[in-house]
Formats: structure tokens, sequence, C-alpha cells
């Protein structure tokens, strides 16, 4: 672990991965076999669950596939129908986070820029800001279907306000994939944690060369079992 001064760790390493999209009480039906190669954007997983109907006190079967998010080989399959997937990648390893596992296009996006061309961007986006975010930014990532977002760093109450829970017990559960089904639907990583702090140089510079491709983004965080946010980019 490299953490000091809030810089996040970057490597280059063999990792296998389970592709799962943390949504309990689903069925999930793997559309790929161990021994097959996958690219980033093949989707390795069918889900099919139930759903609430906005504003109405109905609900309707749903349909969706989940991507691979990883250029490499399939390894196993998992009792609970996930697929473990091993690829070469450059691991960017987070301070903290919060969110499931999700995959998407990186795109970088500048504190600057006016936050209504968010709905330009592509559905499931993963956006890349150099600076600091607020909980107003986190609502709009919400509303543009951004699956994630890679940000240096955000104050505490806006963290706090954006995932109305406390962050000490959230990083502190039992249980960590059943805290992460109760946040808001989008995956946060951040490279240098709470506060008003920029992104590394080196960080910024290796996302920005990879601007365009499918990633792999999980935001879960536990200091009970000393886990940390990973951005996973396939070595092609």
């Amino acid at each position: 672990m490299t953490h000091q001064n809030g810089w996040s760790e970057i490597e280059q390493t063999l990792v296998q991965r389970e592709r799962w999209s943390g949504r309990s009480g689903s069925k999930y039906t793997p559309l790929v076999y161990p021994g097959q190669k996958v690219s980033p954007d093949q989707p390795v997983l069918r889900l099919e669950y139930v759903q609430s109907v906005e504003h109405k006190t109905m609900y309707m079967p749903a349909t969706e596939t989940i991507p691979s998010g990883l250029a490499g080989r399939v390894v196993n399959i998992t009792p609970r129908g996930g697929v473990v997937i091993e690829s070469r990648v450059t691991l960017v390893q987070g301070v903290v986070g919060f969110g499931a596992q999700v995959a998407g296009i990186l795109a970088l996006w500048s504190p600057g820029e006016n936050t209504r061309r968010l709905s330009a961007l592509l559905p499931g986006a993963i956006l890349v800001v150099s600076g600091p975010i607020s909980f107003a930014f986190l609502h709009q990532a919400i509303a543009s279907g951004a699956n994630g977002v890679i940000a240096s760093s955000i104050a505490a109450h806006d963290l706090e306000g954006f995932l109305r829970t406390d962050i000490i017990q959230l990083l502190d559960s039992h249980d960590i994939e059943l805290a992460q089904s109760h946040l808001p639907p989008i995956t946060l990583f951040l490279t240098e944690g709470l506060g008003t702090f920029d992104m590394p140089p080196p960080v910024l510079k290796l996302l920005s060369s990879h601007q365009g491709e499918v990633v792999l983004l999980s935001g879960v965080t536990s200091a009970r079992q000393a886990i940390f946010p990973e951005l996973l980019i396939s070595l092609m």
C-alpha cells in the first residue's frame, strides 16, 4: 500500500475478479463458459429481477446484461452465478470509495465545465474529475446516467449528505455487500479522500491516456477487512 499523502497506488498485475452486479434477489444467468476469452464490452451475465414502476404501486419484470469490463479469460462460474475473469491489468487503488462494481467507458470531465453537458455523455460512462466534486455534481451525474465517478476528493458533509448514512459506520460494516446495496445508484472512487485536494498528476495522466476505453470500477471500501476501491484497466 502506498496511500501516503493520499496518493493512489498504481501497478500492473494479473487479477481474477468476479463479475456480479451486487443486486440481491435477482436471477443471474452466465452467458459465457470457463476457458472462453472475453472482451471488456462483452456481456457475460444476464440479470433478471422485478422493479417498481415509478409513481405507481406495481412491479414489472426487467432484464439487463452485465458486461465483462475486462479483457481476459473466464476461469470459473461461482455458485451464485457470477463469472470470474482473469486479466492482466493496470490497477489503480483509491483511498476511499462507495458503491458496487460497475463497468463503463472512461470519460474525462473538467471541474469548470457546464454540468448541463453531462446529459450528452454516453449512458453508463465513468466520469473522471481531476478536482473536488460536490453533492450537487453527484446528483447531476446520476441524472445523466453515469455508472461511476472517479474524482480527487469531496467535502465530508457533501459525501454524508449524498450517501444519507454515517460514513464511519458504513466503512466498518460487517456485511459489505448489504451495506453497498442501500447506497445511491452510482459508484464513487476518490483518489485523495475527504477534503478539497486535486488528483495527483501521474494518476490523471494515466486515466487520460485510457479515455474512451471500457474499464471495471469498484467503490467497495472496508476498514474492517482492509478493502480499498479499485479501478481495473485491461492491458490489451
